[in-house]
């Protein structure tokens, strides 16, 4: 079976996830508060920078897709420094396929209606465009220093 680990499931995530049920794949995630998993969701786990995954081995388990939607804080993100030798050891051990990271358009700055695509400088405006922009490069390291599978998906309007 598929496994969807999502950590930060909010919007995004939620609608990936019931796209992804019917086909068969087991979705887990991550919330800041304890909840109870509802359909489609089998695992919720509580999981900020002040509470890390209690057991990532087992959170992570069978996760053959994981998506990150947690935005960065003053620190950095907080998935990549709390658990990213945690996603290398899955890639390592095979199985993991893909790896998503939520991030924004802010990262191009304003460009007064030009147009930007992914090979736009990145120039953000703000502290939290730079956030991002930062958070991308360690999540590609991760790719580059771990051979985890990373995609960053910049979306528009998440702010």
């Amino acid at each position: 079976m598929k496994r969807l680990f999502s950590f930060g499931y909010g919007f995004s995530a939620a609608a990936l996830g019931q796209l992804l049920a019917p086909r068969g794949w087991d979705i887990a995630g991550t919330s800041r508060s304890a909840r109870a998993p509802t359909p489609p969701v089998s695992e919720m786990n509580v999981f900020s920078r002040s509470h890390p995954l209690s057991d990532p081995a087992a959170a992570l388990d069978g996760t053959s897709a994981l998506l990150a939607s947690v935005p960065p804080d003053g620190h950095g993100d907080p998935v990549i420094d709390i658990h990213a030798r945690d996603i290398a050891a899955l890639n390592a051990r095979g199985g993991l396929a893909w790896v998503g990271y939520l991030s924004t358009t802010g990262v191009y700055g304003t460009r007064d209606g030009g147009w930007v695509d992914e090979s736009s400088r990145l120039d953000p405006t703000g502290e939290r465009g730079q956030r991002r922009v930062d958070a991308e490069a360690a999540w590609l390291e991760l790719w580059e220093d771990h051979g985890v599978p990373v995609h960053v998906f910049r979306l528009a309007g998440i702010y």
